[in-house]
């Protein structure tokens, strides 16, 4: 099989993007996406979804110590707090880069622009479903 043009690479990636983040929690009314706090445990939590009073009513993550593998270390909150700020309606934005860079590519004669480069390290971490995947679900 022939190797995909940058274009077509970086409009699946988007495509899995925008897949990816339809499936996720919505980020809610607040501004700036989802939220991370600590708990009264002082677990990291990640909240998202809608909005009661000025509050998140969903936790997406709790991270609690049994939930843990033995030997697995505990998201900090800076880890919840970055992992915030990536919330679905980044992911869109993200995606609509891509597609933007697919265009680009498309329409350009010779050397492509340099963001087509940077879109394609984007698109290399989303890979195709039939390939492994970088994020890794764990059960509790």
């Amino acid at each position: 099989m022939p190797n995909p043009k940058p274009s077509q690479i970086l409009r699946d990636a988007a495509q899995r993007i925008r897949d990816l983040a339809d499936a996720a929690t919505p980020s809610g009314a607040l501004p700036h996406g989802w939220s991370g706090a600590v708990g009264y445990d002082n677990s990291p939590m990640l909240f998202g979804g809608p909005t009661q009073d000025g509050y998140r009513t969903g936790i997406i993550f709790h991270f609690q110590e049994e939930t843990l593998c033995g030997d697995c270390t505990r998201p900090t909150a800076g880890d919840v707090a970055h992992m915030a700020a990536w919330h679905p309606d980044v992911a869109v934005e993200v995606a609509a880069f891509l597609e933007q860079a697919a265009k680009s590519a498309d329409y350009t004669l010779g050397a492509p622009p340099p963001f087509t480069a940077i879109a394609l390290r984007i698109a290399a971490m989303f890979p195709p479903v039939d390939e492994p995947a970088a994020v890794v679900v764990v059960a509790a």
